[in-house]
């Protein structure tokens, strides 16, 4: 089996014509059946089945293609990530980072990095991170290097703790509640409760919070980040807990803090264990750690 073959076999299977692969991959066509056969007979089943003019995968076919497709996105990502290591000192670095960290954590570290001679050549892009499950999925995909943000625990992944946000509960500026000095959990589940959905790592801390007290809301209204969050408070459909941000003061809303103490949210960097990092971005990598190791750095 050859990777000549599986390229043929993947156009074939998407185009559902040996003509139409034979035109795109500027191969004759007899060359290209030739080259199925041998693929079929080194398998033991046929791929394709004549349908009058057209053709369809036979059932291995398709058990086949899933792997194949697998196989193609692994090679353009080895060939993407040898091209980024060999362009290390030219590189871009892909990070995608949470709401609460886009404005006053991350810049102020990405200035720091890139004021240093051997960084200067070193971009830096930035995706909104929708989730942490969305995260994942663009690290697994090669489309991103580092994320930043909540944690979803999986033994595939590192985790690198970067801050602490402390979080307060959110209520409409018209609200009885809002001229509160605390409020309770309890009181907070007697309201429609307004929280991230499930794909974020932050849906989860909220969860166990409520679960260590034997709590839960009972209404649930699902957003994916503290904009939305603080936007539908402040239309008056509920109430939340969130991170205590200054976009807050934007909007007619009021924090409280909740039931006379402090709680808090973790934010991590983190990385896919079993995908190299580009030396640019284990560089970034580094001195982020680095940087937040140092007594009395947040």
């Amino acid at each position: 089996m050859t990777l000549q073959q599986l390229i043929y076999f993947n156009a074939i299977a998407r185009l559902k014509s040996y003509t139409q692969a034979a035109n795109e991959l500027f191969v004759s066509q007899p060359n290209l059946s030739h080259a199925i056969s041998k693929l079929e007979e080194e398998l033991g089943t046929p791929l394709f089945i004549k349908k009058g003019r057209s053709i369809e995968l036979s059932p291995a076919a398709e058990i086949f293609q899933i792997h194949v497709i697998s196989i193609m996105k692994e090679i353009e990502l080895a060939k993407s990530n040898i091209s980024r290591y060999l362009n290390a000192n030219k590189d871009e670095i892909r990070v995608t980072v949470s709401h609460t960290l886009e404005h006053s954590f991350i810049p102020p570290l990405i200035r720091e990095f890139h004021g240093l001679p051997e960084n200067q050549n070193i971009s830096i892009s930035f995706l909104p991170m929708e989730s942490t499950t969305t995260a994942m999925e663009q690290l697994e995909a090669g489309e991103v290097d580092l994320g930043f943000g909540a944690k979803i625990p999986r033994n595939d992944y590192e985790f690198f703790e970067v801050i602490k946000e402390a979080l307060v509960a959110l209520v409409p500026n018209i609200h009885p509640w809002a001229s509160r000095s605390n409020i309770t959990l309890a009181e907070l589940c007697t309201e429609p409760f307004v929280t991230y959905d499930r794909r974020c790592g932050s849906r989860r801390d909220l969860d166990r919070l409520f679960q260590s007290h034997n709590l839960k809301p009972s209404t649930i209204i699902e957003a994916n980040n503290e904009r939305m969050i603080t936007g539908i408070v402040a239309a008056g459909m509920g109430v939340s807990i969130v991170p205590l941000i200054s976009e807050i003061k934007l909007f007619p809303v009021s924090p409280v803090c909740l039931e006379d103490h402090s709680i808090y949210r973790t934010l991590y960097m983190f990385w896919k264990k079993d995908i190299p990092l580009s030396p640019a971005a284990e560089r970034f990598k580094t001195y982020i750690i680095r940087k937040m190791s140092k007594p009395g750095v947040p």
